[in-house]
């Protein structure tokens, strides 16, 4: 047995001391120009950004995604959770559904069915992991 909300604070705990050697500015104090806002590759070496023009011999792409909230009607109405917020929990729930067969709706869909919760998860393509090779997801 044991305590989903010592499993939870484990994970923020972990989240905390990785999150500061993971940010912008950790990497600007480090020399790195960090710059934020839509960009264009223009070439292997070329990046237009914020209607400047810069050439580089290495371009990092840090995205910094977030998680897509499908346009359901009335989801906005109830406190949903995301791969952001879920960590937050401190009581284990019984039922969930997963919407999304990507790797972290994947992840998600098989964290919370070893830890005990009955887990449904919803894809809208045909096939979970639709990115990846066929064979690999048909492992998952």
């Amino acid at each position: 047995d044991f305590d989903f909300a010592q499993v939870m604070d484990r994970v923020q705990n972990v989240i905390q001391q990785i999150e500061p050697h993971d940010s912008a500015e950790r990497y600007t104090r480090l020399g790195v120009e960090c710059l934020q806002g839509e960009a264009k590759i223009t070439s292997p070496y070329t990046v237009e950004i914020n209607g400047q023009t810069l050439t580089t011999r290495s371009i990092i792409i840090a995205a910094g995604a977030r998680p897509f909230v499908p346009p359901i009607p009335g989801l906005d109405e109830f406190p949903y959770l995301t791969s952001d917020n879920l960590w937050q929990l401190h009581t284990l729930p019984k039922r969930l559904i997963v919407l999304g067969g990507g790797p972290i709706g994947c992840e998600l869909t098989q964290a919370f069915a070893r830890l005990g919760s009955q887990v449904t998860q919803v894809e809208m393509l045909p096939r979970i992991m639709a990115r990846e090779d066929e064979d690999a997801a048909a492992l998952v």
